[in-house]
């Protein structure tokens, strides 16, 4: 399981669940992320993660994903749209 997304209960400051994608602002605080993806994310100085999913019909079947590395916080809404269109 790439999310704990049976586990998620709502709104959260530390990820946002769309249908379109599910962004990550801070691996670290994140109830979404497992122990593993916490310590990743920690070691390759991840500060936010964007997952695409990828469809085929109704099924989603894979995931794109997008690390911001070191200093940069997270994406804003234009940039998650470019990644989107793609």
């Amino acid at each position: 399981m790439v999310l704990n997304l049976r586990e998620h209960v709502g709104e959260s400051a530390y990820d946002v669940v769309t249908p379109s994608y599910i962004l990550i602002v801070d691996p670290q605080r994140s109830a979404l992320l497992s122990d593993h993806l916490k310590q990743f994310a920690r070691t390759k100085n991840i500060n936010s993660i964007l997952y695409v999913p990828l469809n085929v019909g109704e099924e989603i079947t894979h995931f794109m994903t997008f690390d911001a590395l070191d200093q940069r916080k997270r994406y804003d809404e234009d940039e998650i749209e470019v990644f989107l269109f793609f």
